[in-house]
């Protein structure tokens, strides 16, 4: 199969639509299975699919959709020609509150290494009950307002996005302490490793090395864009760091803000009320550089405009992941001087006279898991020159453990603003 993503949707008894998009930003091909529990869920359903379709079309400058009819069938199985061993699936079952309709191809796929069954119950609903088979086992996903909430999660188990969800807050103490910490702890329920400078960097770390460490290995800051923000050295350092490495930044605009900040895209800012927080905000002296100001200090979000933040967050994050994946593959084959094959295991692939190089790109710092993926490519019968492709390296202990992590398997780990070199030195023959 040629496509990059395969969307399944279940019409009705029997029936089918397929989509196949291509130019998606994507690891491996990706099948998404979105397929009905019982009655009354087609709403649903059709909600889902159209906001897939939305963030896979955006995914990138040249994604491609074509409409494909698929033979009648209750059971997706007989559909030989959609699937391969390369693909990763998930199967999204949206499903009533109650009486959910089970068939037997929901727990095949749950069985198979590549696939993953979603279970995806409104709010409320009590899945151990719902289910007759081992899918009553698996952990179900829950949306309280619209079933589209459901999505980030659908894209991370297809593999198009990740399931290690990361994000960097910057902020100001004394104007956005309370919000700070309300969206550490909303964030980190909802799965992601967050990064808060209160909570974060231990006692006897260089301070500024953390920082810009844990910025290289999330995939989006998210500006507490408060009216002091413009005179922070710090956040401005992070803004700055973040645009650098073209890292995600979004920002939720507090309402005492009357000049947004230029170097944020309009379309990731969120403009926050002041209806929207628990309380008034709180007049408070600020002193800087032995200067006395007033600044306004923000409480906590309202519960369900909190929920709202989060599911913006996520989309954000999801959006930014696509953008620099999208980055990172251009920048490679520039300096290549001609495109790269991208194969299905998610490897840029190329051969240079008679050397073979596989590059996995990773859109933050490397890490154990990107040396486990490449060095099969190494060995026999493949032999390829494994090179992996991610952020620096910030603090000297993270440094060591990549140079000795490189030597061990053999690998060329190789940081963004070296790619240039390193076309040079493919070329020359040297690498």
């Amino acid at each position: 199969m040629s496509a990059d993503v395969l969307i399944l949707t279940q019409t009705g008894a029997g029936t089918w639509a397929a989509e196949s998009l291509t130019g998606v930003p994507r690891v491996a091909p990706a099948v998404i299975v979105l397929a009905g529990g019982g009655a009354g869920v087609r709403g649903a359903i059709d909600a889902i699919r159209a906001e897939l379709r939305t963030i896979l079309v955006g995914s990138a400058p040249k994604v491609t959709v074509a409409r494909i009819t698929p033979p009648p069938s209750d059971d997706p199985r007989k559909w030989n020609q959609f699937f391969s061993g390369n693909q990763v699936g998930v199967v999204a079952l949206v499903c009533p509150a109650a009486n959910v309709q089970e068939e037997p191809w929901h727990e095949t796929f749950s069985q198979q290494s590549n696939w993953s069954v979603l279970p995806i119950f409104p709010k409320g609903a009590n899945p151990s009950t719902a289910f007759a088979s081992s899918l009553s086992g698996l952990n179900a996903l829950f949306w309280t307002t619209l079933a589209t909430e459901c999505v980030p999660a659908i894209l991370a188990h297809a593999g198009l996005t990740t399931t290690e969800q990361r994000v960097f807050i910057s902020y100001r103490r004394i104007e956005t302490q309370a919000l700070a910490d309300q969206l550490f702890d909303a964030l980190t329920h909802d799965g992601f490793d967050v990064f808060v400078d209160r909570f974060t960097v231990p006692p006897g770390v260089d301070f500024q090395r953390r920082l810009e460490q844990d910025l290289t290995d999330k995939s989006t800051v998210i500006l507490l864009e408060s009216a002091g923000v413009p005179d922070s050295k710090w956040t401005q350092h992070e803004i700055d760091f973040a645009k650098r490495h073209r890292l995600g930044l979004a920002s939720l605009m507090l309402p005492s803000v009357s000049s947004p900040l230029p170097s944020i895209d309009k379309d990731y800012r969120l403009p926050l009320e002041a209806e929207q927080f628990e309380g008034p905000s709180k007049t408070v002296s600020d002193t800087r550089d032995g200067v006395t100001r007033k600044v306004e200090q923000w409480g906590a979000l309202k519960s369900e405009d909190l929920a709202n933040v989060v599911l913006w967050i996520k989309a954000k994050h999801d959006a930014a992941l696509f953008r620099r994946r999208t980055y990172l593959r251009d920048s490679l084959n520039a300096a290549l001087g001609r495109a790269a094959t991208l194969d299905d295991s998610g490897f840029l692939v190329m051969t240079e006279g008679p050397r073979k190089y596989a590059f996995w790109i990773t859109t933050r710092s490397a890490d154990v898991a990107d040396f486990e993926i490449t060095h099969p490519r190494t060995l026999p019968p493949d032999s390829s020159t494994g090179v992996i492709v991610g952020l620096p390296a910030i603090e000297t202990a993270r440094q060591l453990r990549l140079t000795w992590l490189s030597s061990l398997c053999g690998l060329v780990y190789v940081e963004e603003d070296d790619l240039a070199e390193t076309g040079r030195r493919i070329k020359a023959g040297t690498l």
